[in-house]
């Protein structure tokens, strides 16, 4: 009975290990993914965050050249004021 006793202590044992040496592989890669998504995130937002900035610009651009182009039409002599197409 000693034997079959042992036996089971044994594979409880190593039952046990396993366990622990799946639960500590499945934390590494839940982890792993994790921190790449959080790098992912970070990325998208830089990257928003700059084509924004650069539409803000486009934008300040187009509304200062429509002025000065409205602006030049408005001062020559025999010239009449048209809309800009939009």
């Amino acid at each position: 009975m000693t034997t079959i006793d042992s036996r089971n202590a044994l594979n409880k044992t190593e039952i046990d290990q396993m366990i622990q040496s799946v639960t500590a592989s499945v934390a590494s890669e839940w982890n792993a993914v994790n921190s790449a998504f959080a790098d992912r995130i970070a990325e998208y937002i830089d990257a928003r965050n700059k084509i924004q900035a650069h539409l803000a610009k486009v934008i300040v651009i187009t509304v200062i050249y429509s002025s000065k182009k409205k602006g030049d039409r408005s001062q020559k002599k025999n010239c009449y004021l048209t809309n800009d197409p939009k």
